[in-house]
């Protein structure tokens, strides 16, 4: 029962991940393009191939970097992460799923606080 719950959780954020990718994912990317447009114009400017290819590297590792931890993605990517977790490892992880309704809900944030 335990393993079909996960399964249930898995699909539902891949679904949710899909829409993401599908609707969302080209509002951030514009954003991402925008904060770090100066950096690529910088880039553009140098006349030395090997440098700007140097450069162009770290560009697209920080855009890469930028698109993964300032976005979405990247707890959806770990809700994904820890649902797999959970159907081939340890029914654990479940619990690790259930931290992400506690930003969601006033009434949760207020146990938590007092707990603390």
């Amino acid at each position: 029962m335990i393993k079909v719950l996960g399964f249930i959780m898995m699909v539902i954020y891949l679904l949710i991940g899909g829409l993401w990718l599908l609707f969302n994912s080209t509002v951030d990317l514009k954003k991402t393009h925008r904060k770090l447009l100066p950096r690529l114009q910088r880039i553009q400017k140098i006349d030395n191939h090997i440098t700007r290819s140097l450069k162009m590297f770290g560009y697209f590792k920080s855009f890469a970097m930028t698109m993964l931890l300032d976005t979405y993605l990247f707890g959806l990517a770990l809700n994904i992460t820890f649902a797999l977790l959970a159907v081939f490892y340890s029914k654990i992880f479940l619990s690790f799923l259930l931290l992400d309704f506690i930003p969601r809900s006033e009434l949760l944030k207020d146990i938590i606080k007092s707990v603390r």
